[in-house]
């Protein structure tokens, strides 16, 4: 019955899911037709699957807005189906509950809000990813420059992506532009994460890779060695590394996709590009190398956006407002003032 799931766990119609992650950890329509339909839930977006017909991204496409059917990311099957049944069972199993989506950038808020499988939605809201600042903070430049055996003088650019070669975060678009800056003396490339580096048939300025690394504590150190930290992103929600680059201090040179101008702000926290023009990402590096003092001038306040904005603490408190909201009496439509407060 629908309510099973709820009462096996000893809970009444006002007890409150919160989902985060559940592509292949749920089945829809046996998890949800479990969920009696009086249960509030909050559901936390990470990416565009819940109201897609299967992609995490969708690079553009726009399908789910219509229905998906005949997805551009399987082009041997143009006429395929299977994407849009997958999202029609979606639509369907979700129909009927009362859901209050949550997205940590501005960008999937939009998409969330245009979708037909959440378009009845009982709320809104974006809450941004919460930073530890006590662990992700400013450490010292030249003694953690030491530690990996790069020069105080050299002009150092991060690069960091759980998987490198993750084409959407963009490694091979950076690798490109790092060949056109192989005549700047001085440059240096740091890049963390699994995978080995691409073989590569052009020249490159010196490149230092770590691989993996773990804890905050070792990140902060890398972060803090670096002049600029590059997000490439070519589809991204709010990627935590250049949150946690700011919180150490280190500005963020990024493309204008996804959730990156959340807390990229031109010239304030670091610089944007545009993902269409890619030499504009090499030639912004270029321009720093040449003028370091503008990436130094901008240490205090991208610390201060992640203070203000997204430490864990605010994250916390908007989560604490929002269940309040919502067990007041249903869910009452929060003013401008309650409204959790997206990065500008």
């Amino acid at each position: 019955s629908q309510t099973r799931l709820s009462r096996s766990m000893g809970v009444e119609n006002d007890f409150i899911f919160h989902l985060h992650w559940v592509t292949q950890l749920i089945d829809y329509q046996s998890f949800f037709g479990s969920i009696s339909r009086g249960a509030e839930i909050v559901w936390t977006l990470h990416d565009m699957n819940p109201f897609t017909g299967g992609c995490h991204f969708d690079q553009g496409c726009g399908r789910f807005k219509i229905g998906c059917g005949g997805c551009p990311e399987l082009p041997r099957m143009p006429n395929e189906p299977l994407t849009a049944q997958y999202f029609e069972q979606k639509r369907t199993v979700i129909a009927g509950h009362s859901l209050h989506i949550v997205t940590p950038s501005r960008w999937l808020l939009r998409q969330a809000q245009a979708s037909p499988v959440l378009s009845r939605a009982s709320s809104f809201s974006c809450i941004p990813y919460g930073i530890d600042t006590e662990e992700f903070r400013p450490r010292d430049a030249t003694a953690m420059r030491a530690r990996l055996g790069i020069r105080p003088e050299e002009f150092v650019i991060g690069f960091g992506a759980s998987d490198v070669l993750n084409r959407r975060k963009g490694f091979a678009i950076l690798l490109r532009q790092l060949s056109r800056l192989a005549d700047l003396a001085g440059l240096r490339c740091v890049v963390f994460g699994t995978g080995p580096l691409p073989q590569c048939d052009f020249a490159l300025p010196p490149l230092t890779h770590l691989g993996r690394v773990d804890g905050a504590q070792r990140l902060s150190e890398v972060y803090s060695a670096c002049d600029a930290t590059v997000v490439a992103s070519t589809a991204d929600n709010l990627p935590q590394t250049g949150l946690e680059s700011l919180a150490c201090g280190t500005p963020v040179i990024g493309f204008r996709v996804g959730g990156i101008p959340d807390f990229v702000i031109e010239g304030q926290t670091g610089w944007l590009t545009e993902l269409d023009r890619t030499d504009s990402l090499g030639d912004q590096i270029r321009r720093l190398v040449e003028c370091p003092g503008h990436a130094r001038a901008l240490r205090n306040p991208s610390r201060q956006l992640v203070l203000d904005r997204f430490r864990w603490q605010i994250e916390a408190s908007a989560y604490q407002s929002l269940y309040q909201r919502i067990r007041a009496s249903g869910f009452q439509e929060p003013s401008a003032e309650q409204a959790p407060r997206c990065a500008a």
